[in-house]
């Protein structure tokens, strides 16, 4: 059985992937640093959903620019898992994941990076 952790990453990429704008958000690589690049915080995203993304700082590797995303959870979600880790240290980020940074990705292009993206939160979750 998958942690709560997982179940509720697997919910925020869900949440992404229900809609191409949502996904070129957080791909583009655009956003500004410590600000949440999904999911928005209208209606009851966060305590469903669990955790959050929230965008880092920007590099260069190989010439590319790129932005870190770090994975959070959120203190007033549902599930009693994550809330009650969030509240311990609703700053620790549970696992990150570097996207390139990219002008008006194509719709194709954004679906792609978010599985790279969500690939790599999957294999950077850290145990604590």
């Amino acid at each position: 059985m998958p942690s709560a952790k997982v179940i509720s990453l697997s919910e925020l990429k869900r949440w992404v992937a229900s809609s191409v704008s949502r996904m070129k958000t957080v791909v583009g690589g655009n956003g500004t640093v410590g600000f949440r690049a999904a999911p928005t915080r209208s209606g009851n995203n966060d305590g469903k959903i669990g955790s959050r993304l929230d965008y880092w700082e920007k590099f260069v590797k190989d010439g590319k620019t790129y932005q870190r995303l770090n994975w959070q959870l959120n203190r007033d979600a549902e599930n009693s898992t994550p809330k009650k880790l969030a509240q311990q240290d609703s700053h620790y980020v549970w696992s990150t994941a570097d996207v390139e940074v990219v002008e008006n990705p194509s719709d194709d292009q954004a679906k792609t990076e978010k599985e790279d993206v969500f690939d790599q939160l999957e294999r950077n979750i850290t145990q604590k």
